[in-house]
């Protein structure tokens, strides 16, 4: 079934994001931004998978959250050098690789470029 079609019944709608274990609000963010005329659910959902990278307070949230990801170590103990890195700048560096768009909670859901 097509997304266009699916997204106007909302109890359906919400089912299948259900069992496919998807942030409904989320995967719509992404079918606005970058979503296919005739994208079936499943073809959007696969590729939701794919580049959704979570919901995040900011950028600069996301940043230091990833920094700990790729480096494999957990800073939560540590003040240095977390607390002196201005992890909005280091946003502004991965701008080319990733977008976000506002979430209701008033957060932003974050997405990789692919």
């Amino acid at each position: 079934m097509e997304f266009s079609e699916l997204i106007k019944d909302e109890d359906a709608y919400e089912l299948r994001c259900s069992q496919s274990d998807v942030d409904g609000d989320a995967l719509k963010v992404y079918a606005e931004n970058v979503g296919g005329e005739g994208d079936t659910i499943d073809e959007l959902i696969e590729a939701f998978y794919d580049a959704y990278c979570g919901v995040h307070r900011d950028m600069g949230d996301f940043a230091q959250e990833l920094a700990v990801d790729v480096l494999g170590y957990d800073f939560s103990s540590l003040n240095w050098p977390l607390n002196n890195i201005d992890w909005e700048d280091a946003a502004n560096e991965l701008r080319y690789d990733y977008w976000s768009d506002a979430a209701p909670s008033g957060d932003i859901y974050v997405f990789r470029n692919i």
